[in-house]
């Protein structure tokens, strides 16, 4: 398959990446721009985990291919953090 280029704006940053026809929105945003807030779940569009903003609308971007962004302005969740925090119960013993 022929790769092609797309342009868009992302989180205010102009883009322009070469992707394979079938790939989704959700793997280039993970795997390209290492934008992992976008979590993959259901893989159905269901769970709402990999929601992204594109010209202002909520989409799913486990089910759009990465060629509807070209030209779009798409907002995604950045890579997070996670703090953990251990704590022990025990009961009292009194």
């Amino acid at each position: 398959m022929n790769k092609q280029v797309i342009s868009f704006v992302l989180n205010g940053e102009q883009r322009e990446l070469e992707i394979e026809p079938n790939e989704l929105l959700m793997n280039v945003l993970r795997e390209r721009e290492n934008l992992t807030g976008t979590k993959y779940r259901c893989g159905i569009g269901e769970c709402g985990a990999c929601t992204v903003h594109m010209n202002g609308n909520p989409v799913r971007s486990c089910q759009i291919p990465a060629a509807a962004a070209s030209g779009a302005r798409a907002r995604a969740a950045a890579p997070t953090r996670w703090r953990a925090s251990c704590r022990v119960w025990s009961p009292r013993t009194t």
